[in-house]
């Protein structure tokens, strides 16, 4: 598996070459065996969230169980939980503090204390908010010690759950309408490939999965920075099973 990760936006040329030499500065005998831009349509892309509408189908990949279906009204966009807890999963490049903003509304029930939701971060209890039965906006940290690279899990688990309406085997306890991670991306970029020009954008993970020959290197001829912003390139090689 080849797993690039970017924390600038670059333009580099990649591919994989057979033969023997310094890695990076391929010898004229060496011969390409894969041009990773030029299958990049079957490589599979990742990026670090930023607002997450609920209620659209743009937000439905992070959202797992605990969810209904999306809904609108009065302009805006949401999704009813659905049992005890509701599960989220994002991806980030690499771990750091991450704010995240949650805008909802608590189920209307005049004899239930206020709404209580506890976030669980990969198994780690990392905060609790307050939810009243107004739309409103909760902020916290997601801290860097709980979070990984790669995928992540975040739980939201309410106090208490009731039916919307009388023999409803749906158990509602928010209303959730926007989940804004403080990720720094830029929501418009996307991976892109023109000519032999590879474009990664702040936060963005390639993976591709190849069968290589013995000797085979990564070859990157150049790597540059948009905007002069300082970055990260990440290169991980893993054996299969590995």
């Amino acid at each position: 598996m080849v797993a690039v990760s970017r924390f600038a936006a670059a333009a580099v040329l990649l591919g994989l070459w057979a033969g023997c030499g310094i890695v990076g500065k391929p010898e004229a005998s060496r011969e390409p065996v894969r041009d990773l831009i030029a299958t990049l349509d079957v490589a599979q892309i990742q990026k670090e969230p930023g607002v997450v509408d609920v209620g659209t189908p743009a937000a439905r990949p992070l959202l797992r169980r605990g969810w209904a279906a999306d809904e609108a009204a009065g302009g805006r966009t949401f999704v009813w939980s659905d049992g005890p807890e509701s599960e989220l999963f994002f991806f980030l490049a690499a771990p750091r503090d991450i704010p995240l903003a949650l805008t909802g509304t608590a189920f209307a029930d005049r004899s239930a204390p206020p709404q209580e939701v506890t976030l669980i971060l990969n198994g780690g209890t990392v905060g609790r908010i307050t939810a009243a039965q107004a739309r409103a906006t909760a902020n916290v940290i997601l801290p860097k010690r709980h979070l990984l690279a790669g995928g992540n899990h975040l739980v939201l688990r309410y106090a208490w759950t009731r039916p919307p309406w009388p023999g409803s085997r749906r158990r509602s306890a928010m209303a959730w309408e926007r989940f804004r991670f403080g990720t720094g991306v830029d929501e418009q970029s996307q991976v892109r490939a023109a000519g032999d020009q590879l474009s990664l954008p702040f936060g963005s993970r390639v993976s591709s999965y190849q069968r290589l020959p013995a000797g085979a290197v990564l070859a990157v001829d150049s790597l540059r920075s948009r905007g002069g912003r300082p970055g990260e390139l990440r290169v991980v090689w893993r054996s299969e099973g590995g």
